[in-house]
């Protein structure tokens, strides 16, 4: 099912699904996620690359102890970064590369989720991801912008310690989204892996809820069943292999089209195309249109049937009287759906 916009897209490819060039900006993977996306009232958001821009820059790269050798230390990182597909990944590259640092193979790639890959450079283990995972220790932060949403990214030998500290900024549309999610009593929750004072900072931006951060895809997982459990329906919106178990938890699930892993988009039933988060909104429109449609499609249809049933028993009816009815509300069930090519979003 497609939800047409009137700006054009590229085109788009998406596991299991043919690729195509239409103008498209909302991609249903079945009606029954139509149906579902009517009654979701809780969001629940991957924060980088879904409200965040996804594209964080490098704003200091730092070797520890001073006196290592720094050019070994960024051909490390920058050759086990160029092997994953994390979001942070590509500016962590650029500004390894601008440094004058060198890609060397890799041996015995090994990844954990929601923590961080290992890997041989050089003849030596090194691992790169968050502190806790590389063993690094407590150092005073870099020096970033006042209210700037900041990661990082640590690697280590066990000897030598790098630590890149990334800024990331909010879309613009993020806020104006969960505004209109609001707008229609729908909660708003933040699940991200990043650590707690990116994640408050990013929260207090884009004027979300509530956020947990600090999550494995384990932990978003849980999550996301636990607030099922709690009686909500819930809708999972994310683009990263991390976030597919969060994905397929959720009673509806929303992948980003354009960046999108091939993980989360094979565990979405509804896919943002154009990476618009705004469209989400749209689509619950849309969706809650249809179930408009189809409830009256079915009050026409069985109240036809019954109350021309009803005319035979006590009056008796003519054939031609009986076929009027029966592919009048016919005709009447089909406009009534044909009226949703006409949809247009509702702004509140």
């Amino acid at each position: 099912f497609f939800f047409q916009a009137e700006d054009g897209i590229r085109d788009i490819g998406v596991t299991g699904v043919q690729t195509c060039a239409l103008p498209i900006c909302v991609l249903f993977r079945g009606g029954a996620a139509v149906e579902r996306l009517a009654d979701v009232d809780c969001v629940c958001f991957d924060k980088t690359g879904t409200l965040t821009s996804g594209e964080p820059e490098v704003a200091a790269l730092e070797v520890f102890p001073a006196d290592a050798d720094r050019r070994r230390a960024l051909a490390a990182l920058l050759s086990l970064e160029a092997s994953t597909t994390h979001p942070f990944a590509a500016g962590v590259v650029r500004a390894c590369l601008r440094e004058g640092a060198e890609k060397a193979p890799v041996q015995g790639l090994s990844n954990s989720p929601g923590q961080g890959v290992s890997g041989t450079v050089g003849g030596t283990r090194w691992s790169i991801g968050t502190r806790e995972f590389v063993g690094g220790g407590a150092l005073p932060p870099a020096a970033v912008a006042e209210g700037a949403i900041v990661s990082e990214v640590w690697a280590s030998d066990g000897s030598v310690t790098v630590r890149a500290t990334l800024v990331d900024r909010i879309r613009e549309e993020s806020g104006p989204t969960l505004g209109a999610l609001h707008a229609r009593g729908i909660r708003t929750v933040m699940l991200t892996g990043d650590r707690e004072e990116a994640a408050a900072v990013a929260a207090r931006q884009v004027g979300i809820q509530s956020y947990a951060a600090a999550l494995t895809p384990d932990a978003k997982m849980s999550a996301i069943r636990r607030y099922a459990a709690e009686g909500h329906v819930v809708a999972m919106v994310g683009d990263g292999v991390n976030d597919a178990p969060g994905l397929a938890a959720a009673d509806v699930s929303v992948g980003m089209g354009g960046r999108g892993s091939d993980a989360a988009l094979e565990s979405s039933d509804l896919v943002l195309t154009d990476d618009r988060i705004g469209r989400l909104v749209d689509a619950i429109e849309l969706s809650r249109s249809a179930r408009l449609a189809i409830r009256f499609n079915v009050i026409v249809s069985v109240g036809a049937a019954l109350g021309m049933a009803a005319y035979v028993v006590f009056r008796g009816a003519p054939l031609p009287l009986a076929v009027s009815v029966h592919e009048g509300s016919t005709v009447v069930v089909c406009l009534n759906g044909l009226r949703l090519l006409a949809h247009r979003p509702r702004r509140p």
